[in-house]
């Protein structure tokens, strides 16, 4: 344990325990997002997009989903995304997508989410031939914005998205 962590002990942003940053009860409380269409959030298999949503078939992995108050306290506070990321994984059984993809941090307008989407974007390994594009980050802003952006999206067969949260707008 370092001397930072003695000063500044880790904090559950959710119910303030000491020790993590979010305390494995409180991450149990906060819902799953279910397999949904990104763009209609109407449920689907497999995360995709529905045909008539949009026009390219694209698969969207989200792991919570998170009011914007907490939205707010996790973008603010010193955060390790690392547990959390590596959970969703495991939920959503994502490691062979991972492994064959070329990995690209979600763009954000706000350079606090571009940075931890480039953070999230380091922890990922993806080792062998490249099938896909995974996009990644913390919150998905834009699909539109997101798919304009990638100058290599005719190459790879299919785009993939991997966000931690959905902030739900209610």
């Amino acid at each position: 344990m370092c001397i930072i962590d003695c000063i500044f002990p880790k904090q559950c942003v959710i119910c303030s325990k000491v020790g993590e940053d979010i305390c494995t009860n409180c991450l149990k409380k906060i819902p799953r997002y279910l397999p949904q269409c990104p763009i209609c959030h109407k449920l689907n298999n497999g995360y995709y997009t529905h045909k008539n949503c949009y026009s390219k078939q694209i698969q969207c992995f989200t792991g919570w989903a998170i009011s914007k108050e907490l939205e707010i306290k996790l973008k603010q506070k010193i955060f390790t995304y690392k547990n959390l990321l590596t959970n969703m994984i495991s939920y959503l059984s994502a490691e062979e997508t991972i492994k064959k993809s070329f990995i690209i941090p979600l763009y954000s307008k706000d350079p606090i989410v571009f940075d931890i989407n480039k953070t999230i974007c380091k922890e990922l390994r993806s080792y062998g031939r490249k099938q896909y594009i995974l996009l990644t980050g913390f919150n998905l802003e834009s699909i539109d914005f997101q798919i304009k952006n990638i100058s290599a999206s005719n190459i790879y067969t299919e785009i993939k998205i991997l966000t931690l949260f959905h902030t739900s707008t209610l």
